[in-house]
């Protein structure tokens, strides 16, 4: 998935009030998780990882290579969707 403009912007301007992040990966792998970190250059977004029974690997790092669909959803229940073209 290529990293737009809009898609860092959304992460950058609204990390407080982003509620969840879904990342839908190739084989349909899901990973779901409220942001943590966002470093700007590179630019990188680790998320607390909620469905992730093993308490020593909390965190995930979005790998955007291997993810075809980010869902960015707020406490409004808003959702902006960012899809692999």
């Amino acid at each position: 998935m290529e990293i737009t403009f809009e898609l860092k912007k959304e992460f950058i301007d609204n990390t407080s009030l982003i509620q969840n992040v879904r990342v839908l990966y190739k084989k349909r792998k899901v990973v779901e998780g409220k942001p943590a970190v966002i470093t700007h250059d590179p630019f990188e977004v680790t998320i607390y990882n909620l469905d992730n029974k093993d308490e020593d690997n909390t965190s995930h790092i979005i790998d955007f290579e291997s993810a075809v669909e980010i869902a960015i959803i707020f406490p409004d229940e808003s959702i902006k969707v960012f899809r692999d073209e």
